[in-house]
């Protein structure tokens, strides 16, 4: 399988056939908490951080076309943790700032 590029963020598997809300995803599936676990992390200590949340998928030769967006974490009272994409201007304006 080829190796796909890297993003800005760090990155966390979610799990997008975990649909909860129109918009959100749960965030308390075994991928995701595996990959902050690896971290150091927890579900409670992301809330508020910036990641890559991506869900890892091929094609029939093998090549990545994996699912994924920029985000934060954020905790829903009604629907626990959930990615919360990040809009394109928010993005652009922590490159600037980060330089």
């Amino acid at each position: 399988m080829s190796t796909r590029h890297r993003h800005l963020y760090t990155e966390i598997y979610c799990d997008f056939d975990a649909r909860v809300t129109n918009s959100g995803y749960a965030l308390d599936r075994s991928g995701s908490i595996e990959s902050l676990r690896k971290l150091g992390s927890d579900l409670k200590s992301a809330v508020g951080k910036r990641f890559t949340f991506f869900m890892s998928d091929a094609d029939e030769q093998g090549v990545p076309d994996d699912i994924m967006f920029n985000g934060i974490v954020i905790y829903d009272e009604a629907y626990g943790y959930l990615p919360r994409k990040m809009r394109m201007a928010s993005i652009g304006a922590l490159r600037f700032q980060t330089r």
